[in-house]
């Protein structure tokens, strides 16, 4: 499985001083390697990323570079990939092609992500079925049907997309854009846990590397979505067996709706409570609250006490 740039996990690293023997295998095997960024330099070849290779100097030249920011100095510090173009042992350096490692990831990335799509595919076409005929519907017990059953399709998407390591390029506050193996997933940031995060730039920053779910596949389009809650168990499991009738526990307001609150108790975990007769507390307040019903994905309840406001 082809790893995304920037993820070294247990790979071998340019850690001892004397790399010439396993530049020499990397440049006749063709090998994608991974190193970090030290420095930038302009010399005969243009402005060039130096990249750490224990007592050699790699360098990518401006054309072997890939897509990069207009400001090279933003890239010193990261992890790239790379394959070994040339080697000039007199001079100490080590030629770099970033681009070609990239293009080879990604095409070995999108071959194994297109096949994953056609086990997806079924699944993805009820869910264009069941949006036209949301279009085309006034019905309102129907489109909440619709909406029940497409939301319950797009989870067993989630479920049953390829496992696939990635590690994030940028964040917005929508989302996160991260490589999975050459290729820029987005993930939105509801995907980002079961938390109630509004700012991916919140919960993750350029370099993090964690485990994600593909469930969109759209080579044609350069679309590709991604989801790390699909990764992980899912809170309320264990939740239902921890809460308990009667009991009063810790929240914050997360949203209000148009009957009430919607209140935090853990991430993932939620409770809805009705509007309080006298006080109006806002997003963000912490309360207590008091369990009334234990229900198959959520709790509700009342909140008892308004504490603070906080973030």
């Amino acid at each position: 499985m082809i790893l995304s740039e920037g993820y070294v996990g247990s790979k071998k690293q340019f850690e001892q001083e004397d790399r010439w023997e396993d530049l020499y295998i990397a440049l006749r095997q063709k090998s994608i390697l991974q190193g970090r960024v030290t420095g930038v330099e302009k010399n005969d070849l243009g402005d060039c990323l130096v990249v750490a290779l224990g007592n050699v100097k790699g360098l990518i030249p401006p054309e072997d570079m890939g897509d990069a920011p207009k400001k090279l100095p933003a890239m010193v510090g990261s992890t790239v990939a790379f394959r070994v173009k040339a080697v000039d042992r007199n001079k100490g350096v080590a030629y770099l092609d970033r681009q070609g490692a990239l293009e080879n990831m990604a095409s070995i990335t999108w071959k194994e992500l297109e096949e994953a799509a056609a086990e997806l595919e079924p699944i993805h076409a009820r869910i264009r079925e069941l949006t036209e005929e949301l279009a085309d519907t006034n019905d309102e017990a129907k489109m909440r049907e619709i909406r029940i059953e497409r939301s319950r399709l797009w989870e067993e998407a989630k479920s049953k997309g390829p496992v696939r390591t990635c590690t994030v390029r940028w964040a917005v506050k929508e989302g996160a854009y991260a490589d999975v193996g050459g290729v820029i997933a987005f993930i939105p940031v509801r995907e980002l846990g079961y938390g109630n995060a509004e700012d991916a730039r919140d919960v993750v920053s350029p370099g993090d590397s964690f485990d994600v779910k593909v469930y969109v596949v759209d080579k044609e389009n350069g679309v590709v979505r991604a989801s790390v809650r699909a990764t992980l168990e899912n809170p309320y499991e264990s939740a239902k067996h921890k809460y308990v009738k009667g009991g009063v526990y810790l929240g914050k307001i997360v949203r209000v709706t148009a009957k009430g609150y919607v209140v935090e108790v853990e991430p993932g975990v939620e409770l809805v409570a009705p509007f309080m007769p006298f006080n109006r507390p806002e997003v963000g307040t912490e309360v207590t609250v008091s369990v009334g019903y234990i229900g198959k994905y959520n709790l509700s309840g009342r909140i008892t006490r308004i504490l603070r406001k906080v973030g």
